[in-house]
């Protein structure tokens, strides 16, 4: 029953128009733009995007070798680098990258059997070099494996022009060369530029079996200190240097592993003049001795040690096995005096977001200046942590109850009419003007859009509508099979208001019909049953695009077996989407959902940052600020959505409270003293005490703790003038202290009115 689905897939393409440059797809099964990379780049032009689908890619499948990658394009993989494999097959470079710039990206490909043209030509994976002196290209989650270059470099060879190109989560594995087994730098790509990396299993028969590092001057330059962090050297060997050689240069390696080394030489070499410095090294299990040669003596100094890194290895990752155990001595929680070592953090496990503030409080008198506070999370769990922070207005009643949920990642969120505030139910039925469609048992045809829909980061018109409750831009029409939202396997970018194994061959009709005096297109499943043997369920239901992008799930008649679908979206690689419902009893009839991006940050709020990753016990502190300078007195209420991959709490909703008080001296009897209190409360490790005097006085402010004794004296019996005042406690005592977590009294006494606030101290 699946077979005409996969023929609509071999002659039809889905083809997103973008906002900013041309976004190109590479298929090999002939629904891209393109069926090979090396057509995709010669018409690819600065600004351009190339989306390239898991696949090998190689001279036998049409590439021609080396690809040359062009300045301002941005090429990437989807999936996992090892998902995405450009194969030289030993004829050539896999690739060259020279003259490009800042904006050019390549990420998530593995660069596989290369070999250089004759015995003089360097980098046999990749060729990088002529970057201007501001150039700084984006290489990213890429693999160099399997390369052979006769001379130097032969996973990559970075010439000396290349000094601000940054190599970021890379692998060096295999590779072969006489000198630079993984990497070889000559002088320009400081190492640097080179981080959380792995070099393993390369091999050469001179210098440096990792990497090799050389100055281009004739004489050693040891006033220039390049400095190598989080990187991982394990199994390589060379006849100098096993895991690496510095050459007329001063390096200094930090929170790097060094082990397993098979040569019987030195691990780290220094050569013709050069020096190397150890800080927060492991360097351990290598054949040819650890602290020996140039790095001898420096055992126990500066953080170095040697003890085995205990790897996840590829029972827990075959792929990339250079994670760290939770009991790993390189993990920051096992040693003292240094943070993780190595090029991988501790993954066997899972990553667990620990928030330290679970809202936000600003007190800020009227016209006042920009206040600032922080928003303080971490990583508590064994696996890296990725997370997005944004903020909206909120809705009424959103968050109140089931009925909604979101933003995701990229700012969609979604609400029901059984929310309060939510939207209202309202059917128009089009199955007596709307265009029929026909469909089988796990089928799927395109239909073309009447408008261009947005959607996640694209421009569509058309869709492929599945029989199985859902329509797609991706490459999976006719999933039978639903499942949890977001999930990277297929199908991706879709848009489900009831995905379940449907069978419309056995009943029911599919129509979809544009009204544009509403300016909507909708798809309506009437009485379409359930294709599972045995059970029943016959489902009536609308899915109505806007040309807005708002999105609408419609529920008529839901009949029988409800429990078992998937409702919601995601986005074209699964990390990002919406999910509604899962496998639940939630949909239900005159029931209606509401998909939009959420509003527009408030322009009184600004966020320091809004998205970041962090590694194993790693602590993210977010300045949030609040600028009132344009706010009339009230109060002011937004919500900040921290989003992560948190495996137990992907999304934390943080309310955000904004009181903007009237200031100066009041005439009158209405004169008063404000003591609006403390923000942000609860604070860790310091936190701002807010008040205002009608008229010049006399202060004391003094903190106590629950019983009443007295731990800090901020003001006593302080001249102060009429107005806003803002003093500052840090949470020590008298003595300089660090007080413990708790509750604590803030007491304000001015010409005998005392006023008291409650403080929460948080560590």
């Amino acid at each position: 029953m699946r077979t005409f689905g996969l023929v609509l897939l071999a002659v039809c393409v889905l083809v997103p128009v973008a906002a900013e440059g041309f976004q190109y797809i590479v298929r090999q099964d002939g629904t891209g733009h393109f069926l090979t990379i090396t057509e995709a780049l010669e018409v690819a032009e600065w600004g351009d995007r190339i989306w390239v689908w898991p696949g090998t890619y190689a001279p036998s499948t049409g590439e021609t070798m080396p690809l040359v990658m062009k300045s301002g394009v941005i090429l990437e993989g989807q999936g996992l680098p090892w998902d995405n494999i450009i194969d030289a097959e030993g004829q050539s470079r896999v690739m060259i990258c020279e003259g490009l710039d800042s904006y050019t990206k390549v990420t998530r490909f593995t660069l596989t059997g290369g070999a250089t043209e004759n015995p003089d030509a360097h980098g046999a994976g990749m060729y990088l070099g002529d970057l201007g002196p501001n150039d700084s290209p984006d290489f990213s989650r890429l693999i160099f494996r399997d390369n052979h270059a006769e001379r130097f470099g032969g996973g990559l060879y970075a010439d000396s022009t290349t000094g601000q190109a940054v190599f970021n989560s890379c692998r060096f594995s295999n590779n072969t060369a006489s000198s630079g087994g993984g990497v070889f730098s000559s002088g320009g790509l400081d190492p640097v530029g080179v981080v959380n990396s792995v070099f393993d299993g390369n091999s050469v028969t001179g210098y440096g079996g990792g990497l090799l590092i050389v100055d281009t001057g004739s004489e050693p330059d040891l006033s220039r200190d390049l400095i190598i962090q989080r990187l991982t050297f394990s199994g390589n060997s060379a006849d100098l240097g096993g895991a690496a050689v510095s050459t007329y240069v001063s390096t200094r390696f930090w929170d790097t592993i060094i082990a397993f080394s098979e040569s019987d030489t030195d691990p780290i070499d220094c050569h013709d003049g050069a020096s190397v410095v150890l800080e927060c090294c492991d360097v351990f299990g290598n054949a040819g001795g650890n602290y020996v040669g140039c790095i001898e003596g420096q055992m126990n100094q500066l953080g170095n040690f040697s003890a085995n890194p205990i790897f996840c290895g590829v029972e827990y990752e075959p792929d990339d096995p250079y994670s760290l155990e939770v009991s790993s001595p390189c993990a920051d929680e096992n040693n003292i005096l240094c943070d993780t070592v190595g090029a991988r953090p501790v993954k066997c496990g899972i990553p667990w977001l620990h928030l330290h503030l679970e809202w936000l409080e600003y007190y800020i008198g009227f016209g006042g200046e920009e206040v600032c506070q922080y928003l303080i999370f971490e990583n508590g769990g064994d696996e890296d942590l990725y997370w997005q922070l944004s903020a909206y207005e909120m809705m009424a009643g959103e968050g109140d109850s089931r009925g909604s949920g979101g933003p995701d990642a990229h700012g969609y969120r979604w609400v029901d009419s059984d929310e309060p505030g939510g939207p209202a139910f309202d059917w128009q039925d089009i199955s007596s003007v709307g265009t029929q469609v026909t469909l089988g048992d796990d089928d799927a045809t395109l239909v073309v859009l009447p408008f261009t829909f947005p959607f996640y980061d694209s421009n569509w018109f058309e869709i492929a509508l599945s029989s199985n409750g859902y329509i797609t831009f991706g490459s999976d029409w006719t999933a039978s099979a639903n499942g949890p939202i977001p999930d990277p396997s297929q199908p991706n970018e879709f848009i489900a208001p009831f995905w379940e194994d449907l069978d419309p061959s056995m009943g029911g009709t599919i129509h979809h019909h544009y009204s544009p005096d509403r300016g909507d297109f909708t798809i309506q499943f009437t009485e379409v049953p359930l294709g599972i043997i045995g059970v029943y369920g016959e489902y009536t239901f609308q899915v109505v695009l806007h040309e807005d992008g708002t999105i609408l799930f419609k529920y008529l008649d839901m009949q029988g077996y409800t429990e078992g679908a998937t409702i919601g979206i995601e986005n074209i690689d699964g990390y990002t989407g919406l999910q509604v419902a899962y496998n639940e009893p939630y949909v239900h009839n005159d029931l209606v959902v509401r998909i939009d991006e959420v509003p527009p940050q408030p322009e009184w709020l600004s966020l320091g940052q809004i998205w970041g990753a962090m590694s194993p016990g790693q602590t993210e502190e977010v300045e949030v600020c609040v600028d009132a300078g344009g706010l009339d007195p009230g109060t002011y209420e937004c919500m900040l959505v921290l989003v992560s991959n948190d495996y137990n709490v992907p999304q934390y909703d943080i309310p955000l409270t904004v009181e903007v008080f009237p200031t100066g001296v009041e005439e009158g009897p209405d004169a008063r003293l404000s003591f609006p209190g403390n923000y942000p409360n609860p604070f860790n490790p310091k936190t701002n005490i807010v008040y205002d005097l009608p008229e010049p006085a006399r202060v004391d402010l003094r903190v106590y703790d629950v019983a009443g004794r007295l731990v800090r004296v901020i003001l006593d019996d302080a001249a102060t003038e009429a107005g806003p005042h803002t003093a500052v406690w840090d949470g020590r005592d008298d003595r300089g202290a660090r007080l413990a977590s708790g509750v604590y009294l803030c007491r304000l006494e001015i010409d005998g009115e005392v006023l008291t606030k409650r403080m929460v101290l948080l560590k």
